[in-house]
């Protein structure tokens, strides 16, 4: 697997105990690497509508969502990789604001 700078500095404050294990949290626009691996027991639900990398996620034993998640499903964390489309990212921005529970 490729060295992921991004993926590798989402899951960065997990790793090094600054925050609470991501249990049962949403990822949107999930990618495989080895930080995601360090976490695929946290129970995450990991959204990915790209075909290619939806399958590399399966490769990897993370079984992807390719629907969009939308409310009311509440998580009490939620982790963005933006795309590298402005407007797709901030309406992903925008759902996982609302996909985040009360207490998310």
């Amino acid at each position: 697997m490729q060295a992921d700078p991004a993926l590798d500095a989402l899951f960065l404050p997990f790793d090094d105990g600054t925050l609470p294990a991501p249990t049962g949290g949403a990822f949107l626009g999930a990618r495989p690497g080895p930080a995601l691996q360090r976490w695929a027991s946290a129970g995450l639900t990991c959204e990915q509508d790209y075909r290619p990398t939806a399958a590399a996620l399966e490769r990897a034993g993370i079984e992807p969502i390719r629907d969009e998640l939308v409310p009311p499903a509440a998580f009490s964390t939620v982790l963005v990789l933006p795309s590298r489309q402005r407007d797709q990212s901030r309406a992903t921005l925008a759902r996982a604001v609302m996909l985040a529970g009360a207490n998310g």
